[in-house]
């Protein structure tokens, strides 16, 4: 393996006053700024939204009696809009909390040392990502890395002396000439820059080379591209997923290998036309537990526990869980269980699952949402956050064995939840049959017999879920920002969000049954609960609008093409030409796996499931949003459809977001999405 020598560590930067995290500007001329104090204190607005403190990145002390995790705040001056994301730690029952992190820098990604003595994190207070290190008990932070490429992940070996890491290559010097000197053409799918494995050691608060610097070896590299790993229990091997490259595409048909970090041989472990990831180390050693797809590997597939003999050999599957797309959380300390999370229908499951075969059982009650979900190295507690409908996030810790969840923090105590209205699970038989779920939130202060505008918000993927998250806005994701659906309740809509064929949380066969149907049986989905909303006597049938991010985008624009019962609509980084779309994105195969082959092969389903190749029937006003960055949907799918509708005179705006990729994440253009759409339907709904 190949040694370096890094820089020095470098100093803590100045301070920041933690009051200005939540500085807030205002827009002039959007709706919620003309409310006045007094109405503000009974409404919800998009403001109290970007109040609401987001909790992630959580990591358990390995005696499981303390949790550190990122809190993550807007900070907008007049010439400033980005989050910032500081550490801090808490005792179990939620007493002694305290920032372990401050500054004009953000810090995140905490994980505690074995010895429960350090937590190292990654920060970019020395311009890129790298990992810090500082004792538990406070004090300065030493810088661990120094590249220049900045760190994507890290993990701590069982023994706590050496930290693994992933980083993409560093650019070649000739590369970087011809980048400073302007001559620098790039020829498509050739020097793709690879993520690999590297290993720092850490023997304590000294460094271990001469120049004051920390000692870095190369773990893996080649023509392959790394996305996770997990360190054998006597820290001689990695067992390491990876793919052909970093492109989203090429991550579906990942494999597992391990390489013993002596000699640094790689040997290939599963290999198959499924998508294999996630492995894990049995505690003693002998079997690596993953997961793998069923074929073809996407999205949409039904994802399956494996165990293979760490050394190799014929690999074991054991029971199938109930949503079948497990997320693996680490083994129980005897090495009898796995733990692992999945969706459950609009809530989240905590589960183990028998390493003998046996059906799974659930660890967590059922209810609401918890994310986020860390396990201490024991794996005796868990650490996550929790959330409801009507309940914002904060951090719970919890004994495995007893579970019984202890309140954490209380970040999002004060809120003016008196101005949202109750969310319900609805459930309704849709045109064929087919039993369909989703979430109602009612208008704030509902009145039964009064008739209200409704708003149907339909979730992207296709392959996600309509959850019991807090209507305030409340994930680590900048897409529960989009549709400030406490806000609009505020206002006096009532809104559905389904789960049609196609969504995740209800097993792999419903997710796969809008395979070849894009805009056929989901679509109807769609239309049934809104019909079920009406007959309810909740919805107004003559103030109806519709939106939605991505998949939703496409589900939107499709639905103004099929029936002029909406009044208004919103189109979110949405999908509108399928034969654009799949020469384009760089998710190439998403549009390809759904419809069972490309368009140049099945052109006549991709023209009629398009929304763009309909846009003569379409006479709703159509409000569309855009990154201006986008890579996954092209901006290209917004202009098609604008320029169609503006072409028939359709009433149309469209709104790009620079600086932005699929999804928006600057704090002041998360406002601007939110309070456009609030403008928009008002305009035409209310």
């Amino acid at each position: 393996m190949t040694l370096l020598s890094l820089s020095p560590t470098r100093p803590f930067p100045l301070l920041l006053a933690l009051a200005l995290l939540t500085t807030l500007t205002h827009q002039p001329g959007l709706a919620f700024d003309s409310q006045s104090s007094e109405e503000a204190r009974s409404r919800w607005t998009v403001n109290d939204t970007m109040k609401i403190t987001v909790m992630s990145g959580i990591d358990i002390s390995p005696d499981g009696s303390m949790v550190a995790y990122v809190v993550k705040r807007p900070f907008m001056t007049k010439y400033e809009s980005e989050w910032q994301h500081q550490i801090f730690v808490t005792q179990r029952g939620g007493n002694n909390t305290f920032p372990l992190t401050e500054g004009e820098s953000s810090s995140y990604c905490p994980k505690w040392s074995p010895d429960g003595r350090w937590i190292a994190f990654l920060s970019d207070r020395s311009g890129d990502d790298n990992i810090w290190i500082i004792s538990t008990k406070g004090g300065e932070a030493s810088q661990v890395t120094d590249v220049d490429t900045e760190v994507l992940d890290f993990k701590w070996s069982l023994d706590g002396k050496t930290l693994s890491f992933l980083a993409p290559d560093p650019r070649p010097d000739k590369e970087l000439a011809a980048i400073k000197g302007k001559d620098d053409a790039r020829v498509k799918g050739q020097n793709v820059r690879m993520n690999h494995l590297w290993a720092v050691a850490w023997p304590g608060a000294a460094p271990s080379s001469s120049d004051g610097g920390y000692e870095l070896a190369r773990i893996t590299e080649g023509n392959f591209s790394v996305l996770d790993w997990d360190w054998s229990p006597d820290g001689k091997s990695i067992a390491f997923s990876h793919a052909a490259s970093p492109e989203p595409a090429d991550e579906f048909f990942s494999d597992i290998s391990t390489v013993y970090l002596e000699t640094g041989n790689v040997t290939p472990l599963v290999k198959s036309d499924a998508m294999e990831k996630s492995p894990l180390y049995s505690p003693d050693g002998r079997w690596i537990a993953y997961t793998a797809s069923d074929l073809p590997p996407a999205d949409f597939s039904a994802f399956w526990v494996y165990l293979v003999p760490a050394n190799g050999g014929q690999p074991r599957r054991l029971a199938k869980t109930p949503d079948q797309k497990p997320h693996l959380l680490g083994w129980s300390e005897d090495g009898k269980r796995l733990y692992l999370w999945e969706y459950r229908k609009t809530t989240t499951a905590f589960s183990a699952l028998p390493a003998d075969g046996s059906e799974p059982e659930d660890v967590s009650a059922q209810g609401g949402v918890m994310d986020e979900i860390r396990m201490n190295r024991a794996k005796t507690a868990v650490g996550f956050t929790f959330q409801n409908s009507s309940v914002p996030p904060e951090v719970y810790v919890s004994d495995v064995e007893g579970f019984s969840p202890d309140k954490a923090t209380s970040f999002n105590d004060g809120l003016p939840l008196r101005a949202l209205g109750k969310t319900e699970i609805v459930s309704w038989n849709s045109s064929d049959g087919q039993r369909i779920e989703g979430l109602l939130t009612y208008p704030a202060g509902y009145q039964p017999g009064v008739r209200y505008p409704l708003l149907l918000v339909i979730h992207g993927g296709p392959a996600s879920t309509s959850s019991q998250d807090f209507i305030g806005g409340s994930t680590f994701y900048p897409l529960s920002y989009f549709y400030p659906y406490a806000a609009f309740s505020s206002e006096g809509y009532a809104i559905l969000r389904p789960n049609p064929r196609g969504s995740g949380g209800y097993g792999a066969v419903f997710r796969k049954a809008n395979i070849r149907d894009w805009g056929g049986m989901d679509y109807l989905d769609l239309m049934t609960g809104v019909d079920y909303v009406v007959r309810m006597g909740v919805a107004d049938p003559d103030r109806l609008g519709v939106m939605g991010w991505s998949y939703g985008g496409y589900l939107t624009a499709w639905t103004v093409t099929q029936t002029d019962r909406f009044g208004a609509a919103s189109v979110g980084g949405g999908i509108t030409d399928l034969v654009s779309m799949d020469g384009t994105s760089d998710l190439s195969d998403l549009v390809s796996a759904y419809l069972n082959g490309s368009f140049w092969e099945e052109y006549d389903l991709y023209t009629n499931r398009s929304p763009l190749y309909h846009v003569k029937n379409v006479t709703t006003p159509i409000l569309i949003q855009h990154g201006a960055e986008d890579t996954l949907v092209p901006i290209t799918q917004g202009e098609e459809l604008y320029s169609a509708l503006t072409g028939r005179a359709v009433p149309v705006e469209m709104v790009l977001y620079p600086r932005s990729g699929h999804e928006p994440e600057e704090p002041k253009l998360l406002r601007d999405v939110m309070s456009r759409n609030l403008e928009w339907f008002k305009r035409y709904l209310l």
